[in-house]
């Protein structure tokens, strides 16, 4: 079967239409090059018509040697590198792992991280920057886990015998 090159505009009910295409033309494969988000669309439509897609870093495809330099050639070339097998496909997670969202730990992420940024926009609010309180809580405990590394290091030295210390080796803890 010959190929076909033809422009298929960003939109649902034409990328439904492509699929279905590709579908009843019993296309195996469908490469799609990954740019920045605009291929989630396109992945999603193209799976749930039980095409088989395989999403490519876009830099691979337009570095691979031979590559024609128009447009229209540009687009044919994905698929010739598909036919050839030359393409190593990224990772996409399963169906049932992108649906993660169901599922009590997902839940439970999701509203932890709702609270923490609550709480990060109430103190920001209130003039309180994160990254400064962060960073000044960081250096307090650095030195309070200095300061317990150092009595430690006093009663193994000192009262208690060495087999009491369990091996214990003072490190210290650099800022």
């Amino acid at each position: 079967m010959g190929s076909r090159c033809s422009p298929t505009p960003v939109a649902f009910n034409a990328i439904i239409e492509l699929a279905d295409q590709l579908a009843a033309q019993e296309v195996e494969k469908v490469t799609i090059e990954s740019t920045s988000d605009y291929w989630w669309i396109w992945l999603y439509i193209l799976e749930a018509h039980g095409l088989d897609v395989q999403l490519v870093n876009a830099r691979e495809a337009k570095h691979a040697p031979g590559r024609p330099k128009t447009d229209k050639l540009d687009s044919i070339w994905p698929a010739k590198l598909t036919e050839k097998g030359l393409l190593r496909p990224s990772f996409v997670p399963p169906h049932e792992i992108r649906c993660c969202g169901t599922t009590p730990a997902c839940a439970l992420t999701r509203e932890r991280t709702r609270y923490w940024s609550r709480l990060e926009k109430l103190l920001e609010d209130s003039l309180i920057k994160v990254s400064v309180v962060g960073a000044e809580l960081a250096r307090l405990l650095l030195d309070q886990v200095d300061a317990l590394s150092a009595q430690i290091d006093r009663l193994c030295r000192g009262s208690l015998p060495r087999s009491a210390c369990g091996g214990y080796f003072p490190v210290r803890v650099s800022q």
